[in-house]
C-alpha cells in the first residue's frame, strides 16, 4: 500500500515545502484592513526573527506515510473499497471515518487514562494547498455513514458555531425559560451526539481568536468529555449533560500558520487535535459512486452490529492489549522530549491535558 503511494507523496512533499500564500491574507484582523504599525527597522527585524524561530520545524519534509499496521480490521476493508474512487490520501479517509464513526457510536465506550477518555476525537486535515482534497476524503465516507443512521447524518453534523454558548445550545438539556409572559418549557436535545464539521477551519480559528469569545475554551472542555457543560447566561442559562462532541476540520498549511494563535498552542487547544497532513494522491475526473447498501451490504451490517453492541450496554471500558500498552508507553516517553518552537509548546501540554 505504501509503495504505491510513493510518487504521489513525493509530489505532495514538494508542494508542502514550496507552497506560497495564495493571494493577500484574508484572515488578518478578521477580514479588515490591518492597521499600520509604526515599527522601527530594528523592531521589525526582531519580530521577524522571533516569528521565524517560533514556526521553525526541525524537518520541513512531508510526514512519512502511516505504517500499513494503521490500516486494519473493518476500517481497512472500507478504505480499500473507497481507494479506487478517491483522490485524497488514505490517512485523510481513515482519520475522518474513525472520528465520525466514534461519534455515531456515542459516549458509552471509554478508556480510563488518568481520566475517562471517550470516542469523541478531534482531527484537522492540513493540505499543502487547496488541492489537498480534504473535502473529497469526507464525501467518500459520508454516504456510508448515512446508511448507518440517516437521522445522525441529517441532524447531528453542524458547523459555523459563533461561540461556546452555541455549542452547548446544540446539545442542551430540558430547561425552563423565563419570558415576559411567564415561563416556557424548552424540551432540549435528546441526542447528545454532535460532530462539528468545519470545512473552513481557518474561519473557526479566526472566530475563536476574537476577544471575549468562548469557542476555544468550550472546545477544550468538549474534548475532555466533561459530564456537565454550562452556559451561565443571565436570562436563560443552559446545561448539557453527557454531551458527545467530536470535531473534524479542513485547512491549508498556509492558512493554519496565518491564523493559529500562539496562545492556542500553549493552552491545550492544539494538543487536543490530531493534525493530519494530507495531499492529492491521484486525479480522478469522474469518480464512481459507491452503493454501500447493494454492493457492500456486509460492511453496513457489521457496522450496525458494532453500534448495537455498544448501545446495549450502559458503559464499556476499553483496555490496552499487552502489545498496545508497551507501544503506548514507549511513545509516551519519547514525546516528552518536546524541544522548542511551535511543536514544543503544543506537546508540552500533553501531561496537563490529562488532569484538566
Amino acid at each position: 500500500m505504501i509503495d504505491e503511494r510513493a510518487e504521489a507523496r513525493k509530489r505532495a512533499e514538494e508542494t508542502f515545502r514550496d507552497a506560497e500564500p495564495e493571494g493577500p491574507d484574508p484572515f488578518a484582523n478578521n477580514g479588515e484592513q490591518t492597521p499600520k504599525q509604526d515599527y522601527t527597522d530594528d523592531e521589525l527585524k526582531e519580530l521577524t526573527e522571533k516569528t521565524n524561530e517560533y514556526y521553525k520545524f526541525d524537518d520541513q519534509d512531508f510526514p512519512q506515510a502511516m505504517d500499513s499496521q494503521a490500516f486494519y480490521g473493518i476500517a481497512d476493508e472500507i478504505i480499500k473499497i473507497i481507494e479506487p474512487e478517491a483522490e485524497s490520501s488514505l490517512e485523510a479517509i481513515l482519520s475522518q471515518f474513525l472520528v465520525a464513526f466514534g461519534n455515531v457510536i456515542g459516549r458509552g465506550p471509554y478508556k480510563f487514562q488518568s481520566a475517562p477518555h471517550h470516542l469523541n476525537e478531534f482531527c484537522v486535515l492540513a493540505g499543502a494547498t487547496s488541492f489537498g482534497r480534504k473535502g473529497t476524503a469526507w464525501y467518500a465516507i459520508e454516504n456510508l455513514l448515512g446508511c448507518l443512521s440517516q437521522s445522525w447524518l441529517a441532524e447531528r453534523i453542524r458547523d459555523g458555531f459563533p461561540s461556546g454558548e452555541s455549542i452547548i445550545h446544540a446539545v442542551r438539556d430540558p430547561r425552563t425559560i423565563k419570558t415576559k409572559k411567564g415561563q416556557e418549557q424548552d424540551p432540549g436535545v435528546t441526542d447528545k451526539r454532535l460532530l462539528i464539521l468545519e470545512e473552513e477551519f481557518s474561519q473557526f480559528l479566526t472566530t475563536a481568536a476574537r476577544a471575549g469569545n468562548t469557542l476555544s475554551s468550550m472546545i477544550r472542555k468538549a474534548w475532555d468529555a466533561k459530564t456537565y457543560l454550562h452556559n451561565e447566561g443571565k436570562i436563560s442559562p443552559e446545561k448539557a449533560t453527557g454531551a458527545h462532541i467530536s470535531l473534524t476540520g479542513h485547512i491549508t498549511r498556509n492558512e493554519l500558520l496565518k491564523v493559529i494563535q500562539e496562545i492556542e498552542n500553549q493552552n491545550g487547544f492544539s494538543n487536543r487535535i490530531l493534525w493530519i497532513a494530507t495531499y492529492r494522491r491521484k486525479i480522478i475526473p469522474e469518480p464512481k459512486p459507491i452503493n454501500w447498501k447493494e454492493d457492500h451490504c456486509d460492511i453496513v451490517q457489521r457496522l450496525l452490529e458494532i453500534i448495537e453492541t455498544f448501545e446495549s450496554r450502559d458503559k464499556t471500558e476499553l483496555r490496552w492489549s499487552t502489545e498496545g500498552s508497551v507501544a503506548w508507553a514507549k511513545f509516551y516517553r519519547s514525546s516528552k522530549d518536546v524541544g522548542t518552537g511551535i511543536l514544543g509548546s503544543i506537546i508540552a501540554r500533553s501531561v496537563a491535558t490529562l488532569k484538566d
